[in-house]
């Protein structure tokens, strides 16, 4: 049953009238909100409440007919009329959640400031970057799982050497990814592919919109669809693949050092990608 104070349809709660809105696929909440609360001296907006009130009024009236008789002089008639007034005011309060509202905020504020880069090959390190292409997601963890079974390391190592240039070292080098893959970080890498670009990065699993899983099973690795990407360009392409010298380190430190920079292109950024944190991934739906 619906209440008698609230609107009757959509229109009545005058929302704007667009077309499109905005399908939020990752959310960084926490690096938003710490951008968001240097915008404003009052800090982050947690919370809006609009109030109002709503007041109705009833009246009734009624008249009685007197008749007076007054003695050797004359008879009359007169009307009385009594009315009743009672006044019901009720006050109206809606509280608001602004964690969308204060993304879009954030988008507009860093347009208006001119403050995005949508060319991320004239862009430089800390600059925020918007940028749009194909997506791809791997979950890391999930894979880790499912390698700890006997089967599935045999199949990977199978599929491994079965794609692998070097056929003679195929299998210590399958041996060797599948190790290091079990000691990775759970995470979940994004690869976003561009016009004439390509980026790298990991996301929070709690910055999703969805589960992982359902992101696997439904989709793989390619997720479908034009994406939009606001982040942090962290990592430029890698000119070449020299190794760097650092003489100031110690033996033990050095050897990690040169070991990470042949690890890195399997297993993360890869020499030809830029590297970015993301802020926001989400796509464009419209009603056509």
């Amino acid at each position: 049953m619906q209440n008698e104070h609230e609107p009757e349809s959509m229109e009545e709660l005058d929302l704007p009238e667009k077309n499109s809105v905005y399908d939020f696929l990752y959310h960084d909440i926490n690096r938003i909100n710490s951008f968001l609360s240097q915008f404003d001296p009052n800090g982050l907006l947690q919370s809006t409440t609009n109030l109002g009130s709503n007041s109705q009024i009833r009246s009734a009236s009624a008249t009685k007919k007197l008749t007076a008789k007054l003695p050797a002089v004359a008879q009359g008639d007169s009307e009385k009329t009594h009315q009743n007034s009672e006044t019901n005011k009720e006050e109206l309060s809606r509280t608001y959640d602004p964690l969308w509202q204060n993304s879009l905020s954030f988008l507009d504020y860093l347009t208006q400031k001119n403050l995005l880069n949508k060319d991320i090959c004239q862009s430089n390190i800390g600059q925020f970057v918007f940028l749009s292409g194909k997506l791809f997601m791997f979950d890391i963890g999930f894979f880790q799982k499912v390698l700890q079974k006997t089967t599935s390391k045999q199949r990977f190592i199978d599929a491994f050497i079965k794609s692998a240039h070097n056929q003679k070292t195929a299998k210590g080098d399958a041996q060797e990814t599948l190790e290091l893959i079990t000691a990775l970080p759970s995470s979940i890498q994004a690869r976003l592919v561009g016009t004439g670009f390509s980026t790298w990065s990991t996301l929070y699993t709690d910055g999703l919109s969805l589960s992982p899983d359902d992101l696997l099973l439904k989709h793989g690795f390619y997720i479908a669809g034009e994406w939009e990407i606001l982040g942090i360009l962290d990592a430029l392409p890698d000119i070449d693949n020299v190794n760097i010298n650092y003489p100031f380190l110690p033996i033990f430190q050095k050897t990690l050092a040169d070991y990470s920079i042949s690890v890195r292109p399997r297993f993360g950024r890869d020499p030809d990608s830029y590297g970015i944190t993301p802020l926001m991934i989400f796509r464009e739906v419209t009603g056509n």
